[in-house]
């Protein structure tokens, strides 16, 4: 459960800092995986966020994002 720093840089002259706290770690191979809950972010940083993941793999965003979502508000 620590608290971190994080800096996500999406192009050379995009990017955004984000406070979050530890809620999983976890050994996939010669890899750690983390999982981060993120802290007081503000719109613009979400929507950025939402942007660039929507652009790498829009499919599986929405299967497993958004499960159970009609469309509707």
């Amino acid at each position: 459960h620590e608290k971190i720093k994080l800096t996500i840089h999406f192009s050379d002259i995009e990017s955004i800092s984000l406070t979050g706290k530890v809620v999983w770690t976890q050994r996939f191979g010669l890899e750690n995986k983390v999982g981060i809950d993120f802290i007081n972010v503000d719109q613009s940083s979400q929507e950025t966020i939402l942007k660039h993941a929507f652009s790498i793999n829009h499919d599986t965003l929405v299967k497993y994002w958004f499960n159970g979502w009609n469309g509707l508000s």
